[in-house]
């Protein structure tokens, strides 16, 4: 077991061989070693996202369907995902949610993803 580090938080975390983790799906390039991150899911069925290399990882939601988006966070470099937890709430992540950033109302990258994607956050 591995004690992994993001900006906010220790986030401890069995490594994949040491539990029944799966991978579920490629989201991006990790910011810290141009390496891929993948969503992986536990077996209490908690969801993060982890590179496959440098270790790095940090929670997401546990509820709602994950969308990757083509979208960098532009501060950070962490790839943005959608994560839809009903009909009228959509949340997006880099590596923490978007809507507690304080560029928030800036982000060039906000502006793009909702114009395409026809979405918005709730608070």
């Amino acid at each position: 077991m591995h004690w992994f580090i993001n900006y906010h938080r220790a986030v401890f975390r069995p490594t994949d061989g040491e539990s029944n983790v799966k991978q579920l799906q490629k989201i991006g390039i990790c910011p810290n070693c141009d390496c891929s991150l993948f969503i992986y899911e536990d077996e209490n069925n908690e969801r993060y996202i982890k590179c496959e290399i440098c270790g790095h990882a940090y929670n997401i939601p546990q509820k709602g369907e994950i969308y990757a988006t083509k979208f960098y966070c532009p501060i950070y470099s962490y790839p943005i995902v959608a994560i839809k937890s009903n009909e009228k709430n959509q949340f997006f992540y880099s590596n923490k949610r978007c809507l507690e950033c304080e560029e928030y109302d800036e982000c060039i990258a906000m502006d793009q993803l909702g114009n395409t994607l026809n979405l918005q956050e709730n608070v």
